[in-house]
């Protein structure tokens, strides 16, 4: 499952080392950043010689997340406001999207059990996980539990970076040479990632606590 961000962007580069992709899936739901998601994605699937598909689900269109909705306001974090959990509740509730992972991880199950592969890879991570429980070790293994009934050839739902920090996959990206120009970590569509919403903000700081260096080298306003 491939979003074209830096979690994402990790779990393809060590699933492409560690296993055989044979299909990378990016979803459009209506998200304000679905044009640059999916370019990214087909760039990083493209970089790493796996096939891509785009799967629309527009009918997501009738959630009032601020993902999609856009006479809401996206709401934005400092740096210094990603470890207040009130804060990023508040962020989380604002563009949750009713069931969103639920339905991505069932439909990337069904292509894995078309296509005969047995395991579906996530871009799940800790910090994420704090405020996003779809995010968490628990729902991959509820989902794949799902899956030992679902599926005839009982898919594995995981995620490599699911107990990593942000720094952590930071570190991993660049051990691994992940073309870190092509990713995209932002809940706005515009020419550069915003730079102050919650996704933005976590990678702005995993890069200046690890490879400060870097961070010019990202799509991001700073």
């Amino acid at each position: 499952m491939l979003s074209g961000g830096l979690d994402s962007a990790v779990n393809l580069a060590i699933a492409a080392d560690k296993t055989d992709v044979v299909l990378a899936l990016t979803f459009d739901y209506g998200q304000r950043s679905a044009s640059r998601e999916i370019n990214s994605s087909k760039e990083l699937a493209s970089h790493y010689k796996t096939a891509h598909k785009t799967i629309d689900l527009p009918w997501f269109n009738d959630s009032d997340s601020a993902l999609s909705d856009t006479s809401k306001t996206i709401p934005k974090l400092d740096i210094k406001d990603l470890d207040d959990t009130v804060k990023t509740s508040a962020s989380a509730a604002s563009v949750w999207v009713p069931n969103r992972n639920g339905v991505f991880v069932n439909i990337s199950a069904s292509f894995a059990e078309m296509k005969g592969a047995g395991l579906v890879v996530g871009g799940f991570n800790a910090e994420e996980g704090l405020t996003f429980p779809d995010n968490t070790r628990a729902f991959t293994e509820a989902a794949t539990g799902m899956f030992r009934y679902s599926t005839l050839n009982a898919v594995t739902l995981t995620g490599y970076t699911i107990d990593m920090a942000k720094t952590e996959i930071a570190k991993k990206a660049v051990e691994l040479a992940v073309p870190l120009g092509l990713i995209w970590s932002c809940y706005e569509g515009g020419d550069l990632m915003c730079g102050a919403c919650e996704p933005c903000s976590r990678l702005k700081r995993a890069f200046q606590e690890t490879y400060p260096e870097l961070v010019p080298s990202l799509r991001i306003a700073i």
